[in-house]
């Protein structure tokens, strides 16, 4: 029997290659696309944070951001809405401003505002990036106010109100700060400014020099320049920093305002404050007491411009009375709180203030002190208070509202 015929094996084997071929081949094509669309919704996620991290907020979204940092205290970067004071007697102001940092620690700031009294502000500050560990801060601003209608009483803690009068007052000044904190509750300062005054009349029957002769008034319609220098020394061990509950204050500083231009109006002064704080039961309850002493002094023949003296009444002090009620060359107040918190970033506060004037130092006791007293609430914010509300009382005001940014003390 002759053998069996070998030629068909190699197309077997052929068939057999093919067959096995096609098994694998029929998972890889349905891998391969799922590994394809697995890609592709990868790419799709990827592109979809990329919108989102690109993602800018709309105009109203941006303002309403810089209305609630402002709120609550918080530093803002950009362009922020403002509010607070321009100068006493303009009644509350509004406007914007601009801030941004540079080297983490450096800022630079310009607001602008304008008060329900026609007062107008514009201010710059360049805060260069801290030194030593934060121990060393330096500063270069300038202002500008413009307050055209500014009351006037006269001298001495025996003005009369019906003598009220008013003055155009404007400041311009431009100078630097320089802060060593070389532990956290001690600080020295030492300032220099160039300032310019504008003291003149207001085109009205009662304006000033139509009230005062200039020995009621010294420096009355006179536009002294001053080199002002300064040094100050502070120890605040408050806590916590802003509105604070417990801790104090003790703080004193010496200003040189040196005439520029020709006139005798160059003076020294000297401001020496104690605020001490005591809580009770973790400070929902505190008392808070303040003592502040201001005195001048001249060279033989020269003056204090009457603008320029310590004055009292006022948002911050003596806040039965007007704001610049009493002025002389001399002043002492004194203040005590009871303040409690009913809500969160709302304060509550029971208030007396006394003080007076006087043209000579001996005079600063406890003699014809006069007073004042009333209640308030204060909003507050992550640095302090950011408006304050208060009904005042005096022999001369039966109720005196108050509305303010800022605490008294």
């Amino acid at each position: 029997m002759p053998a069996p015929s070998r030629r068909p094996q190699p197309v077997r084997h052929v068939l057999a290659l093919c067959l096995l071929a096609g098994a694998l081949a029929v998972p890889c094509g349905p891998a391969a696309a799922q590994e394809t669309r697995a890609e592709e919704f990868e790419q799709k996620q990827e592109a979809r944070a990329a919108e989102v991290a690109a993602y800018y907020p709309s105009g109203a979204e941006r303002v309403i951001s810089s209305i609630e940092d402002f709120a609550l205290g918080v530093a803002p970067i950009g362009f922020y809405p403002w509010f607070g004071n321009i100068y006493p007697t303009g009644w509350l102001a509004f406007g914007a401003g601009y801030r941004n940092v540079y080297a983490d620690t450096g800022s630079v700031n310009i607001v602008g505002g304008w008060s329900l009294k026609n007062f107008k502000m514009a201010e710059a500050t360049l805060a260069a990036p801290e030194l030593a560990r934060g121990m060393v801060k330096l500063q270069a601003h300038a202002k500008w106010v413009d307050a055209p209608s500014v009351p006037f009483y006269g001298l001495s803690s025996e003005s009369s109100p019906d003598d009220k009068a008013f003055y155009f007052y404007r400041e311009a000044s431009v100078g630097g700060r320089a802060d060593i904190e070389p532990v956290e509750w001690f600080s020295l300062g030492a300032h220099v400014d160039y300032l310019d005054y504008t003291n003149d009349s207001t085109d009205k029957d009662d304006s000033v020099e139509r009230l005062f002769a200039p020995a009621g008034a010294p420096a009355l319609l006179v536009d002294p320049a001053y080199v002002r220098t300064g040094v100050s020394a502070a120890i605040d061990w408050r806590e916590p920093p802003g509105y604070s509950g417990s801790g104090g204050l003790y703080r004193a500083e010496f200003t040189n305002y040196a005439q520029r231009n020709d006139g005798p109006y160059s003076f020294r002064q000297f401001e020496a404050e104690v605020v001490q704080l005591i809580p009770i039961l973790r400070a929902n309850w505190v008392i808070a007491l303040r003592g502040m002493v201001t005195t001048t002094d001249t060279d033989a023949g020269d003056e204090v411009p009457y603008f320029l003296m310590p004055s009292l009444g006022g948002s911050r002090n003596l806040r039965g009375y007007s704001s610049f009620r009493y002025r002389d060359r001399h002043r002492i107040i004194w203040s005590a709180e009871y303040r409690w918190t009913p809500a969160r970033f709302l304060d509550m506060a029971i208030f007396y203030d006394a003080g007076k004037v006087t043209s000579r130092r001996s005079d600063l006791d406890f003699d014809g002190l006069k007073s004042s007293y009333g209640i308030g609430m204060r909003f507050l914010s992550q640095q302090g208070t950011a408006l304050r509300i208060e009904l005042a009382r005096s022999k001369e005001s039966n109720l005196r509202l108050i509305w303010t940014a800022g605490a008294a003390f």
